[in-house]
């Protein structure tokens, strides 16, 4: 009996009528999804092989192209080395050894490399290196050329970086002390050069040469311009007369006691000039002064009969305390950082490591990283501070506490000092203040950059100077009464006294305080030294 189709069959067998159109569906869209990715593939795979056609082969450089770089590679290594022998050469007369040594050992001391093994057994130099003729004497030396310039406090040792030895120095200690000694020496002198060209006057050529009279003549700096003349009369010793005219644009003083000394050479030859003494109050900017003579308690312009006289041939002046251009040295730090590179950490050469580890028994797997923190002690800022004690010891830019490693040699010493250090260089941060009259900056600036130790001057500025610059250290004291109603200013009253000291002296306003910091580049000895040609150390390419 056929099933009756009606309402209430649909609804009981719904399922059933709708399995069959929702299946069929499923089958359309699974068909179709699998044909629209096919699509998809095929289009992308087109693509891909379009795309690897613009591709190039990768070929084998030929064997020509290969010869080329390698060639190319060491001209780049022989420029390097040559370089390097250039600068090593500019540099290699700085680092010389205590004149306390004897000849032969600063002879076999002199081709070390820096940092290598000191055999004492042989060079027998070691205890020697603390004795007074030997270290010591080298910083008294150089402390007695700069003069008259001078370090704050009237006292080097606190502003120089000078060891007072607690025990016999080590190899490392020798090598650290001798590295202090160098760059110092180097700094000082450049800026004492300055001091020794200022007191220079260069002769005045005359227009017509025909009637040039070596016994008058006329010399001139940027400050004076000052003629001269030898006065002969039969009968009477020979007597030398002089006008001074200040050709710069300011008051200028004298000097201490408001005196003057010349240096003058009256022949070609002569090995010690003539001293011409000045004496009076401060010149005016453009004030043209004869020189009176001066005849008591000696007549001092007159020349000693067994003087040899040919004529007015060189002329210098003898600065002192007040008068010198740049008067002092308050602070010298070595590893000092400035602004621009605080935060770079400082390391240590590579033979203070190797002995610093075997200090602390750190292996190099274990080790941590060296000076992590860089910057001041503090981690901060770096303005030069000219009433720090510049006493050791003295890491100047290494953080507070090191990891692992110690810090310093068995005398005190600092490791950490340099910025980079690598087979070719060493990079020393150095900080220095200077004090000087305010008209010879550029002069520093460029006397510092011109350092054969090639200094790269990363930060300076200055200051006014408000402290107190003593004018009698190392000089005689002003002939009592002072120069008798002279009158002047700073000091230098109706009554005769003068300044002792810059406080007392209005002068001193045109001085100041510069700091300059950078990085100085110390070379190691270059290992061509003494052949022909050094081999080139490269990794060629192969065809």
């Amino acid at each position: 009996m056929a099933a009756k189709i009606d309402g209430e069959f649909l609804k009981k067998h719904h399922f059933w009528f709708l399995f069959v159109p929702i299946g069929i569906f499923l089958m359309l869209a699974w068909f179709g999804i699998l044909s629209d990715v096919d699509e998809a593939t095929s289009s992308t795979q087109l693509k891909n092989d379009a795309e690897k056609q613009k591709v190039p082969p990768v070929r084998a450089q030929p064997r020509e192209t290969v010869t080329k770089y390698n060639t190319q590679l060491t001209d780049l290594n022989d420029i390097s080395m040559n370089m390097w022998s250039q600068v090593w050469n500019e540099q290699k007369h700085l680092y010389v050894w205590p004149e306390g040594y004897t000849k032969e050992q600063r002879k076999n001391l002199e081709p070390l490399k820096f940092g290598s093994f000191i055999d004492n057994a042989k060079l027998s130099v070691v205890a020697q290196f603390r004795e007074r003729n030997v270290y010591e004497n080298e910083y008294l030396n150089l402390v007695k050329s700069v003069e008259p310039m001078q370090f704050r406090g009237d006292d080097w040792q606190k502003i120089l970086h000078f060891v007072k030895w607690e025990k016999v120095p080590s190899p490392e200690d020798i090598w650290l002390a001798m590295e202090d000694l160098w760059v110092q020496r180097a700094f000082l002198e450049a800026i004492s050069d300055i001091n020794v060209k200022a007191a220079r006057l260069d002769l005045v050529e005359p227009k017509d040469k025909s009637h040039d009279n070596p016994k008058v003549r006329q010399f001139r700096n940027r400050t004076w311009e000052i003629d001269l003349q030898i006065v002969e009369a039969k009968g009477k010793p020979k007597v030398m007369k002089g006008r001074i005219k200040n050709i710069s644009p300011r008051l200028q003083v004298i000097g201490i006691g408001n005196a003057m000394k010349l240096k003058v050479w009256l022949a070609p030859n002569a090995r010690d000039p003539f001293i011409f003494e000045i004496e009076g109050k401060p010149v005016k900017a453009g004030e043209v002064r004869d020189v009176e003579p001066i005849l008591k308690p000696i007549p001092k312009h007159e020349i000693p009969d067994d003087t040899v006289v040919e004529g007015i041939f060189r002329v210098e002046q003898q600065f002192d305390a007040r008068t010198v251009p740049i008067k002092s040295i308050q602070y010298f730090g070595i590893g000092r950082l400035s602004d621009r590179n605080n935060n770079q950490p400082l390391k240590m050469a590579a033979f203070s490591e190797n002995l610093a580890k075997k200090e602390a028994g750190v292996t190099s797997t274990s080790m941590a990283p060296s000076n992590p923190s860089g910057g001041g002690p503090s981690g901060g800022g770096v303005a030069l501070n000219p009433g720090g004690d510049g006493g050791q010891p003295r890491t100047e830019g290494a953080p507070a506490a090191q990891a692992n490693l110690p810090a310093y040699s068995s005398n005190k010493l600092e490791r950490y000092r340099y910025t980079d250090v690598t087979d070719q260089v060493r990079r020393l941060p150095i900080g220095i203040v200077i004090l000087a009259d305010q008209s010879y900056m550029k002069d520093i600036l460029e006397a510092l950059v011109n350092i054969k130790f090639r200094f790269q001057m990363t930060q300076y500025y200055w200051n006014r100077f408000h402290g107190t610059l003593n004018y009698t250290t190392g000089a005689p004291a002003p002939p009592p009464g002072g120069l008798g109603g002279l009158g002047g200013l700073g000091g230098e009253s109706g009554s005769g006294s003068a300044p002792t000291n810059s406080r007392d002296d209005q002068f001193s306003a045109n001085l100041l305080e510069l700091s300059v910091l950078g990085i100085l580049s110390l070379y190691e000895r270059h290992p061509g030294e003494g052949k022909t040609k050094t081999p080139a150390k490269t990794t060629p390419l192969k065809p």
